[in-house]
């Protein structure tokens, strides 16, 4: 009888999780490796972007992990109303959602999907450097100090800049020509009131000129403010 492969995900973001989580429940082992250290419980508890999650999609992902019950208390914290105003602050457009697309914070979703995980399935602080198939089929991924590893599968989970897309297409990633930055504002509803009141509690987006500001609710009573800029279309460095 043939042994299993050796699975590899890079990339401990929701999709390499929810795989990670999906091969489990289905007694399938695999590994995550991800750059980042292990984000301790402050760090889950942190405002953090939302994700809304489709029937067809993110929610049937859910649903096939067996953690949609529990799926369903985290996504308190933002609506799914959307409100959007012009550069003047005219209200252009203003729904209250038609409740099929429920919000939950990324630290949410990541912390429900780890749970969903044996112990050690992740394996953090692994930055990997360089992926090439051997001359056997299988892949070797270096993590530089960390050593190289082999596996027989690998997907790559690893964002924009993925150091597995080069195994399978030389496509590169390209600069939109918007750049954004990221504020969380915490109890905004205490502190900053009239905020508070415009944002709504869902996201609201205020366009112009290429430009945008959008707001959403986020953990804890907080606020989560993404501003774009428009710029020259310029090549990305990763």
């Amino acid at each position: 009888m043939a042994s299993p492969p050796s699975i590899a995900i890079i990339g401990a973001g929701p999709a390499g999780l929810c795989l990670a989580a999906l091969l489990h429940k289905r007694g399938i082992a695999s590994t995550v490796y991800e750059l980042r250290a292990q984000p301790g419980p402050d760090a889950l508890r942190a405002p953090s972007g939302m994700l809304d999650l489709h029937s067809d999609t993110g929610l049937a992902a859910v649903r096939a992990c067996g953690l949609y019950h529990d799926f369903l208390p985290l996504t308190a914290d933002c609506g799914q109303g959307t409100t959007i105003m012009d550069k003047h602050g005219g209200v252009r457009h203003r729904d209250e959602g038609d409740g099929g697309r429920p919000e939950i914070s990324r630290t949410a979703l990541a912390s429900l999907l780890l749970s969903a995980t044996p112990a050690g399935c992740v394996q953090w602080h692994h930055k990997l450097v360089d992926a090439q198939v051997l001359p056997s089929g299988r892949v070797r991924l270096d993590f530089g100090p960390r050593g190289p590893r082999e596996h027989d599968v690998v997907v790559g989970a690893d964002g924009a800049w993925s150091r597995v897309r080069p195994l399978v297409t030389d496509a590169r990633p390209c600069h939109g020509g918007l750049w954004y930055t990221t504020l969380h504002i915490r109890d905004a509803a205490g502190r900053f009131p009239g905020l508070s009141a415009l944002v709504g509690s869902g996201s609201c987006f205020v366009l112009g000129d290429g430009h945008g500001i959008a707001t959403h609710r986020a953990v804890g009573g907080a606020i989560s403010l993404h501003v774009s800029v428009a710029a020259a279309e310029a090549q990305a460095d990763g």
